[in-house]
Formats: C-alpha cells, sequence, structure tokens
C-alpha cells in the first residue's frame, strides 16, 4: 500500500496572530525562509534569528548556496543542483546517509517531504512577484523505498504559467497544484509529490510570506533576463506562446498602454520601457546596459522591433545557448 502524508501552510487560525514582517531574502511557504521573513507577535527576535535574516539578505551567497546553508537543509546535507530559467526548473539531491535513513534502511519520509515542501513556493514568488505566495497543502505519495540518493525535480510548465496569469488577472487569485517528486540514480519515480501553492494578493491577512521584493538582486544576466520578460508578460497582458507573438500585436500593446510605438527605440527611449514596468530603479545602470546591449542583437545602438521579436522568441539566454551548442555539434 502507498502511504500519504498531508501537509499544510498558514497561519496558526486558532491564535489568528497577525504577522509582522522582517527582511530576508529567500521566498518560501510552511515552515521554510521567505524574503521577507514573517514574525508572529510575542517573539523575540535573538541572535541566532537576526544571524538567519543576514544570511538571507546578504549577496555574497548565490540563492542555491543559501538554501544549503539553510539550517533543516544544512543539517540534511543537500545539493542543489540546478535552480535555472527563472525558478521554472530546481533540482536538489538528497543523501541517503546514517541519518537520513529509517530503521527499514531506505530513504526517511519526513527529509522527502521537508525538502518538497518550500520549492513550488519559492518558485511561485519569484515568477509573481506582485503577490504573495505559500505552500497551502502537500501530499505525498511513497511509491517504492528509496535506497539511494534522490534527486527532487521540479519543472514549471508554460501552460501552468498562463494558466496562472490567466487566473490572476481574471481573480485576482491563483491556487495551482504542482506536480513533481523524487528520483533515484536510474531516474525511476521514487516519491511522487503534489504540492499545493495559495498565490494571493499583498496584504492578504492569511498569508504566510509576503511577495519577493528586490528581485533583480541577481547579478548574473541570465536571471535578470527571466525576470524583464515576466514583468513584460504582466504589464502588456501577452497571452500568446512567445513563438506566437507578432508585430502586430506587439503594437497594439504598446498602443493600448500609451507607449510609443515609432520605432527604433534609443537607450533614452529604453530607459522609458524599464519606467512602465517599474523596474528602472530595480536595476543599475550597468545591468540595464547589459539588457540594451542584450536586444540590441545587430549591436546598432539601437533597438527594432524585429530585434526584440527575435529575443523573445529565442526563449532566453540559457534556451539560445543550448541549440548554438546542438547546432555546433
Amino acid at each position: 500500500m502507498h502511504k500519504r502524508l498531508f501537509f499544510s501552510g498558514g497561519i496558526n487560525s486558532r491564535t489568528g496572530n497577525i504577522l509582522r514582517t522582517r527582511n530576508s531574502q529567500l521566498n518560501s511557504g510552511g515552515n521554510s525562509l521567505a524574503r521577507t521573513v514573517h514574525m508572529a507577535k510575542g517573539i523575540k527576535q535573538t541572535p541566532f534569528i537576526r544571524f538567519m535574516q543576514w544570511m538571507s539578505s546578504t549577496r555574497i551567497f548565490s540563492e542555491k548556496r543559501k538554501m544549503e546553508l539553510y539550517p533543516p537543509f544544512f543539517l540534511m546535507r543537500i545539493k542543489v543542483l540546478d535552480i535555472s530559467r527563472g525558478w521554472r526548473r530546481i533540482r536538489v539531491r538528497l543523501p541517503l546517509n546514517l541519518f537520513s535513513r529509517n530503521p527499514g534502511g531506505v530513504m526517511f519520509g519526513g527529509y522527502q517531504a521537508c525538502v518538497a515542501d518550500p520549492f513550488p513556493a519559492i518558485a511561485c514568488g519569484r515568477i509573481f512577484p506582485e503577490y504573495s505566495s505559500w505552500t497551502r497543502a502537500m501530499s505525498v505519495d511513497f511509491q517504492r523505498g528509496g535506497v539511494s540518493d534522490l534527486t527532487f525535480k521540479f519543472d514549471f510548465s508554460s501552460q501552468q504559467e498562463m494558466e496562472i496569469r490567466r487566473d490572476l488577472e481574471e481573480k485576482g487569485r491563483s491556487t495551482p497544484t504542482f506536480e513533481c517528486g523524487f528520483y533515484d540514480k536510474e531516474n525511476n519515480l521514487i516519491t511522487k509529490v503534489t504540492n499545493v501553492v495559495a498565490i494571493r494578493s499583498r496584504g492578504y491577512i492569511k498569508a504566510t510570506t509576503p511577495p519577493a521584493d528586490n528581485e533583480f538582486a541577481s547579478t548574473t544576466l541570465q536571471d535578470i533576463e527571466a525576470q524583464l520578460r515576466e514583468r513584460f508578460l504582466s504589464a502588456m497582458h501577452i497571452k500568446v506562446a512567445p513563438e506566437n507573438l507578432d508585430r502586430r500585436t506587439l503594437l497594439a500593446r504598446f498602443k493600448d498602454r500609451g507607449l510609443p510605438t515609432s520605432e527604433p527605440v534609443d537607450r533614452d527611449a529604453f530607459e522609458g520601457y524599464l519606467r512602465f514596468m517599474g523596474i528602472h530603479k530595480k536595476l543599475n545602470e550597468s545591468q540595464r546596459d547589459e539588457l540594451f546591449s542584450l536586444l540590441d542583437r545587430d549591436q546598432d545602438g539601437r533597438i527594432d522591433l524585429e530585434d526584440f521579436l527575435l529575443w523573445w522568441k529565442a526563449g532566453g539566454l540559457e534556451r539560445r545557448r543550448g541549440s548554438k551548442e546542438k547546432a555546433q555539434k
């Protein structure tokens, strides 16, 4: 028989405590870190809590390393293998060792549940930064015993992303269900996880994690580019697949929002578009220069509409690099 465990995240409904926020860097749900960490009333600030807040806000460590250093994960000795495509692809290795084995000699289910809990909510917090997100519920189906290191795999599909965006636009909230799981070294599914994430508007009374702020803190161009694409989708209400966006649709979106439709776009006009999307002040000058250079494909100091469409349909730095490497082979 398959065993199932159910977990839920949220503030304590019996006490109804209103939570106050503290700055932090990681965003999650349930029993995990958030970019802005909620502190329940009456909780005393301790040196350890202040240290954790500093660790979460510092830029010394990458987001992968911060997840590995989060105390529960640090003690479990997890290894974050991959966080890419703006948190749409996540891979985490959970080692089988003396402490992670249950009495039957296989991977302890509690370890798996702990790892599976926060990542979908973190991904939603990154992809939809204007909203709060947290783990609403989770079920864990132990299909086999894990007799080796396990890899947690989470993928955020473009179809589900579009459905969530439609919900947020029409209802102002969404409660998506994600399917993810743990796999062994032979890529066999060991544990199937169903994770339900609540995505709510700012200030939602039951939110356990507020919206991520400073989402452009990363210095990598790939992450900044991914965030730019998200802001463009949100600001322009683009509902078609990237490959189906054409010149006429794009110009119509610009016109509807009072943006200039003349082209090409020089550096000063590019700044205006960034202001419209609300990200101008969140990027330093060097980051804005890198983005402009990325969009100016022929490097003539101006961005033509064709330049933009080529960039948009290419799907980001990672995808273009993969296509280039494949072509070279």
